[in-house]
Order: structure tokens, then sequence, then C-alpha cells
């Protein structure tokens, strides 16, 4: 019996026990997620949910009571961040925030690394196997019609939620990559976006998949010939300097949406040719602020998305900007919050030099101006960064090399 003791207190046999039940905790809530965006029909036994929401509660009790000494960082993001998200899941009904702010504080000491290579184990394999059964006819796959162009959803409910699992599964890729994101990855970024444009027309996330390839290549580019040109102490001032400007990305991105969404009119022919261009966006928040309001915590709105059928919907109304909606629908605290907790997280990449994951946040954040998927945990793997451990991914500086071992260069 002391042995096993003996054996528990070790620190880095308890820290791998508690990452390893973490990681089936996470992949269980993320495959469930996952397959609610595709045609599968998916049951679940009576209370499953409630269950598993039970074991997760003991077993972040656990893990909190084990001995760990926090900082005072640590327990001011625990508290700040599940304490928001709680409380707007209490008031406005939003069952997903709750599993949100489990996994948020579960992942605690977790290695970020781990997360999101099961993010891209459970959503490529998923991918793999809806696309094979929508064309096999074992799965519905809803076509879609704009004008004259056709959109497959590839059995998901919908071609932009098909199109936005790629875009997160490319965002998870180059962050677990960093800066060593090839030129040949880059091209098969560009693939993707068009691919996400021909068959999907999916211009956005087509957009974005684009963007993400030439912000790469621009990064690869940099750090091979910037050490040809500058020394390495100027090289590093100039990167510190323009990362200071990653760091304000979601405060900027947020800022230039509400800002559009707000002023829109349809008198002000320059927000109606941008409102048109992204596809009614403005008109219908700027609908959600006039009817609905903000509020502390949250209200439940009338959401009626085309998702899942390819029949009109009379009654549709939805905000597709993930900083419009999270405003509207979960309140003015949460989206400080979030706002906040993306800032941090930008703050401590930059201290590490990991600029390359900055841009990939910077890239997710100019996403979410048009899409409404930063606080779902079927796409966005980074909501759970904030309390896990990202040391192993110190591992890749920003020259995209590895401690001890070079890179191949292209």
């Amino acid at each position: 019996m002391n042995r096993i003791i003996e054996w528990w207190e070790t620190e880095k046999i308890r820290k791998t026990f508690f990452e390893a039940v973490y990681l089936m905790f996470f992949f269980v809530f993320l495959l469930q997620r996952v397959l609610w965006t595709t045609m599968f029909t998916t049951w679940y036994p009576e209370y499953f949910q409630l269950f598993l929401r039970i074991l997760m509660v003991f077993f972040i009790a656990a893990k909190l009571g084990s001995g760990k000494r926090f900082s005072l960082s640590e327990i001011i993001w625990f508290l700040l961040v599940t304490m928001a998200l709680v409380a707007v899941w209490q008031k406005a009904g939003y069952d997903e925030l709750l599993d949100v702010a489990l996994l948020i504080a579960g992942a605690y000491e977790t290695d970020f690394k781990k997360i999101l290579k099961v993010y891209l184990l459970v959503e490529i394999a998923v991918m793999i196997v809806t696309m094979t059964a929508s064309q096999l006819g074992l799965v519905e796959d809803l076509i879609y019609h704009r004008g004259d162009n056709i959109r497959m959803a590839f059995g998901y409910m919908y071609p932009t939620d098909y199109t936005a699992h790629i875009f997160y599964i490319v965002l998870a890729w180059c962050f677990l990559r960093g800066a060593a994101v090839s030129y040949q990855e880059c091209c098969i970024f560009a693939l993707l976006g068009a691919f996400a444009l021909i068959f999907c027309d999916a211009r956005m996330n087509a957009g974005c998949l684009m963007l993400t390839a030439v912000v790469f290549a621009v990064l690869r580019f940099w750090n091979t010939k910037a050490k040809e040109t500058f020394t390495h102490v100027k090289k590093v001032k100039i990167e510190k300097k323009i990362s200071g400007i990653f760091v304000a990305a979601p405060v900027i991105c947020a800022t230039v949406m509400l800002s559009l969404t707000w002023f829109y009119s349809e008198e002000n022919s320059f927000l109606s040719l941008i409102n048109r261009w992204l596809s009614n966006r403005l008109s219908l928040g700027k609908r959600g602020f006039t009817e609905f309001g903000v509020s502390l915590f949250g209200q439940w709105l009338p959401i009626v998305g085309n998702g899942g059928s390819t029949e009109p919907r009379d009654n549709y109304f939805f905000l597709d900007s993930s900083y419009v909606n999270i405003l509207l629908s979960f309140g003015m605290v949460l989206f400080c919050v979030v706002m906040a907790m993306h800032l941090w997280n930008q703050i401590q990449l930059r201290r590490n030099a990991m600029y390359a994951g900055m841009l990939v946040l910077c890239l997710l954040f100019v996403q979410c101006m048009v899409e409404h998927h930063m606080m779902e945990i079927a796409y966005n793997p980074f909501l759970f960064m904030i309390l896990a451990d990202k040391k192993s991914l110190v591992g890749i500086d920003n020259n995209g090399e590895r401690k001890g071992r070079k890179t191949q260069k292209n």
C-alpha cells in the first residue's frame, strides 16, 4: 500500500495520469460535438450527457485537490473563465457553454500539443468517414444552390460548416508545425481553399484558407531571407515590433466587425456594398442589436439557420460573426472575458517568441469576423489553451527549428 501511495505522490506519474484521463474526456466531448455537425443520426443513452458532466466535475475536483500549487494568474483565469461561462449557461441556457467550462478547467496542466493531436485525430477521422459515407449514399449529401452555383456539404449540415472544419484542421496543423510549415504545405492549403470555393462556394472559408497559405509562405520566406539580410539581434527586434500588432488582433477584429454592424444602414452605400459582399451579415447583426440589444449575462436568441435541410427557412435569422454572436447571445461579461483570454494567449506566445502560433490565432480572429465558431467545441481547439501546458510547443522557435536539430529547408 505504501508503494502505491509513493508511486501516486510522484508528480510526473500523477500528471501523466490526469493528462491521460482528460484526453479521454476531450475525445468523447469532441467526437460527440463533431458528429452533431454531420448528417449522421447519433443516439446516446438517456442521461448520458449528465453522467459525463458529473464525471468531469469529479475529475476536475480530484485534479485540483492533488496537491499542486497554483500561481495567482492560474487562479484568476480559472475562476474568471469558468464562472463567466457557468453564469451565462444558467442565465441564457446554452448547454454547450457548460461543456466548454468543464473542458477549459480540466485542461489545466494538460499538454496542449496532445490536445491538438487528439483534435486532429477526431476531426480528420470523422471527415474521412463522413465524406466517404456521403458519396456512397450511406448518409445524406445535401446539395445547396446559390444562383447557378452548386454548394456541396459532403455529409455535413451545411457547406460552410464543412469548410470551417477544414480551416480549423489547417490551423491546428500549422500551430503544431510552427514556422517549419513548408512551401509544399502552403500549396496544399491553397488547393483546399480552391476546393472549398469550387465545390462548396464557401467564399469566406476559401479566402481564409488561401490567406493561411499566403501568411505561412511569407513567414517561411522571411525566416529564410532574414538570416541572410539581418543579424540575429536585428531580426529579433523586427519580429518583436511586428508581433506587438498580433497581440492586439482579437480586439482589432472585434472592433472592426462590431462597428460595421452597429453603424450599418441601408442608406449608406459603402456599408450596403460590404453587407452584400458578406452575404447580409451586417444587416442580420444590426437586426440583432435593434431587436434584442446587449445584456450582461446573455439571452436566448431565436437563431434559425439553413443547415440540415435544403428547404428555405421563412424565419431565417443567423448571426454569422462570432463577435456579434458572443456579444448578443452570451452577454457583455463573457464577451470581455473571451477577449481578455485571447489577449493573454497572444501575450504568452509572444513572450516565448512563438510568432507562428500568434499568426495562427490571428487567422482565427479574422475568420471569426465572418463565421460563428469561436465558442464551439466541434471547431475551435484553441478555446482550451488558456490553462493548458504549452511548454512542449516552445521547442519550435520562430526560425522553424527544434532544439538540437534543424528542420530541413525547402
